[in-house]
């Protein structure tokens, strides 16, 4: 925990399995992300350590540069946590149907995933407040749950390459100017 600043929680998981230890500890040894111990170690614990048991993996079969690489994307705000989901899971099946890894960065590149820019989605946010003048009446009359319904509709139009804080603050703005 004082080596690396690590929660209670993620220091038990970490040193709970040498695999997994030497894993995150391996991880870290890129200088992309040698000091992005929590963001790292929140991966590994919470999410790459449940797509693993999912899929009846084990830690060793991921390619630490790789999952590396997944990290570095995430840290320089280049994909969403959603994105970054998607990518590892597709690592994971091409892993486990014997395929060769790509780096996500290049997955991210290929597909167009990368995170948008506010500017970008403003169109897809007048599309999806206007198909929705429920929401905003909803919104309206104090149910600030009628936004996250209005974020989720446009994080499935963008898939998931905007960021839902990003875009809730844009939400409220528009709906503002609206008035």
């Amino acid at each position: 925990m004082s080596q690396y600043g690590v929660s209670v929680n993620h220091a038990k998981t970490l040193v709970g399995d040498i695999k997994v230890a030497d894993f995150y500890e391996g991880i870290l040894k890129n200088g992309a992300i040698s000091k992005e111990t929590e963001l790292a170690a929140t991966w590994v614990c919470d999410t790459l350590l449940g797509e693993l048991y999912y899929r009846n993996m084990k830690i060793d079969a991921v390619p630490q540069d790789c999952f590396a690489d997944l990290i570095a994307l995430l840290k320089d705000k280049k994909v969403t946590d959603k994105v970054a989901v998607d990518v590892l899971r597709a690592m994971l099946d091409d892993i486990h149907e014997g395929r060769k890894c790509a780096m996500p960065s290049e997955t991210v590149e290929k597909s167009g995933l990368g995170k948008g820019s506010d500017d970008e989605f403003t169109g897809i946010i007048k599309k999806v407040v206007a198909a929705n003048p429920q929401a905003v009446a909803d919104y309206h009359s104090g149910k600030g749950n009628a936004i996250n319904f209005i974020v989720g509709q446009i994080m499935k139009e963008t898939k998931g390459r905007a960021d839902p804080k990003s875009l809730n603050k844009l939400i409220v703005d528009y709906i503002a100017s609206m008035e």
